[in-house]
């Protein structure tokens, strides 16, 4: 028997489920649930919305699909709102196969509908279904709307149609920052910084999420000094930097190894009283790790609470690439007993550990460990490891023979790894060979070409030191020149060889002068074995 209801009772259910969503309290919700299947009042359709939107919010999508098969009557909302929860946690193909079966039920979708469709199309970079999307979209109406707009223009871009993109932006009247934010970030994300940087600047109105765009723009490009500037003048605009940002920002510091840039927002995390997340956290240790810090990378692992996955390979990544490898190792053990599962990524860094650690006989047993006992199926990055630690430590024979023995068909990158092998240990004709290898897989990157000539200027073999010039010169192939930086009171100096547009020029080529007399005087004779001409 069912107890009478009113819209002032429906209210109320509808607020304590929104509460319960909204403080993604997945038990409370569940009680709520209960106690409107006792009272009757689960048959109310906005009741029944809200209870799709409270599971899906909290991760729940299968009882959220419960609750949608079992209510009687359903509106364009009901339909939306399971189509959303679909797209929102990744499961694009159900949300297509729902609004498929919706538009066959003769449902009428809205804005929502569209805008969660579209949204698991640009997901799944699902272009032609995203076309057909578009189509009923014009058909309907609601080509001109920001919602559907903006989850249009994010869809090219991440399909990689950047003009199409443009085109449903500039149809738009009313651009809001939703939709400018999103073509930012679809200019960026096809690597057109230029155009999103004039974008952005245009901009009437931005938000932290059109900053956001902005900034990771230029991170992911390689622009990690124009990101950390843009974080500057972000916080002089009077926008408050969230998570995503200062994680963002943190990586571009890594990269850059501008460690007091790094150290400064780290202060301001603090400042602004965020709980240290996995997110944040993850990016502070690896900022540290790639910064040198490694002290600094481990103190904030210790102090760190919740830990996964990302985590452990932060620190692990970080003394990998300092050459601690038993420090590395200890820490792989100590995070298979806290109970976490390793990756690929942990293994690769487990493997790049003892390659510069010369930990031969370990490598060897966490390589058939990896497929064994954790049954992941190596890369070719992880062959290249193993590659690189026989051939760091002289195994020349037995590398060449375990990359023509892998199952995997050998990319450039482990030929080149050999060959930087027999550059140490002398070797011309396994060297040789590599080379052929990389040519013949169509690759043409100049540290072959100047490896392989200083094999043979090593070996005395002057007449194959010309041979190889005369390829490079014949093919267009050009050595990229040397490039280092430093970073010197809170500001980045790049170099690169031959340079002379630093504004301290004069002072710096003076010292480089100075201290190479010093080393002369103090007995330093350079390293003639790599010389490319047939000189004393």
């Amino acid at each position: 028997m069912l107890y009478s209801m009113d819209a002032a009772d429906s209210n109320v259910y509808v607020s304590i489920l929104t509460t319960c969503f909204n403080m993604k309290a997945l038990a409370d919700g569940k009680r709520v649930h209960l106690h409107l299947i006792k009272t009757g009042f689960e048959v109310d359709t906005s009741v029944g919305n809200k209870l799709v939107i409270m599971y899906g919010k909290c991760g729940s999508f299968e009882d959220a699909r419960q609750v949608f098969d079992k209510m009687s009557k359903r509106d364009s909302v009901t339909w939306s709102a399971m189509i959303g929860v679909y797209s929102q946690n990744g499961l694009g193909d159900d949300a297509l196969r729902l609004y498929r079966e919706m538009m066959s039920c003769g449902v009428k979708p809205n804005q929502f509908t569209f805008g969660s469709v579209v949204s698991a199309c640009a997901k799944m970079e699902a272009l032609e279904e995203g076309k057909q999307v578009q189509g009923f979209v014009v058909k309907s109406g609601f080509e001109s709307n920001a919602v559907v707009g903006s989850v249009l223009v994010d869809m090219y871009a991440k399909c990689g149609y950047i003009e199409d993109a443009r085109k449903v932006f500039d149809n738009m009247p009313d651009r809001t920052v939703v939709a400018s934010t999103a073509m930012v970030s679809g200019y960026a994300r096809n690597e057109r910084v230029e155009e999103a940087s004039e974008l952005f600047w245009r901009m009437p109105e931005r938000n932290v999420v059109s900053w956001n765009a902005m900034i990771a723009g230029y991170a992911q490009t390689g622009h990690n000094e124009e990101a950390v500037e843009l974080f500057s003048r972000m916080r002089c605009s009077g926008n408050s930097p969230n998570q995503t940002t200062f994680s963002t920002v943190l990586s571009a510091c890594g990269n850059l190894a501008a460690l007091e840039k790094g150290k400064h927002a780290h202060g301001l995390i603090i400042k602004t009283v965020f709980k240290l997340g996995v997110f944040v956290g993850n990016a502070l240790t690896t900022m540290y790790a790639k910064c040198g810090s490694i002290e600094d990378a481990r103190q904030l692992f210790d102090r760190v609470t919740e830990r996964n996955v990302v985590t452990w390979n932060a620190v692990i990544s970080g003394y990998a690439q300092h050459g601690e490898g038993n420090e590395t190792i200890y820490l792989f053990e100590q995070m298979q007993k806290a109970g976490m599962k390793p990756n690929h990524v942990t293994f690769l860094c487990v493997l790049s550990a003892c390659s510069h650690a010369g930990l031969v006989a370990e490598g060897r047993h966490y390589f058939y460990s990896m497929c064994q006992d954790h049954g992941i199926i190596p890369r070719a990055e992880h062959y290249a490891c193993v590659v690189d630690l026989l051939g760091r430590s002289g195994y020349l024979d037995e590398a060449e023979g375990f990359i023509e023995k892998m199952p995997l068909e050998p990319n450039a990158g482990l030929w080149k790894a050999l060959l930087a092998a027999c550059r140490t240990h002398a070797n011309s004709d396994i060297g040789q060979r590599a080379a052929e290898k990389v040519f013949e897989l169509g690759e043409q990157p100049p540290s072959t070409y100047v490896i392989l000539s200083n094999i043979y200027a090593e070996a005395g073999r002057w007449n194959d030191v010309a041979k190889v010039r005369t390829m490079m010169k014949d093919r267009g192939v050009k050595k990229a020149p040397g490039l280092s930086w430093i970073e010197i009171k809170n500001q980045v100096h790049s170099f690169v060889i031959g340079d002379r547009s630093h504004p301290q020029t004069e002072e710096i080529y003076a010292m480089v002068e100075k201290l190479t007399r010093l080393m002369k005087e103090a007995g330093y004779v350079p390293n003639s074995n790599f010389v490319l001409h047939d000189v004393d």
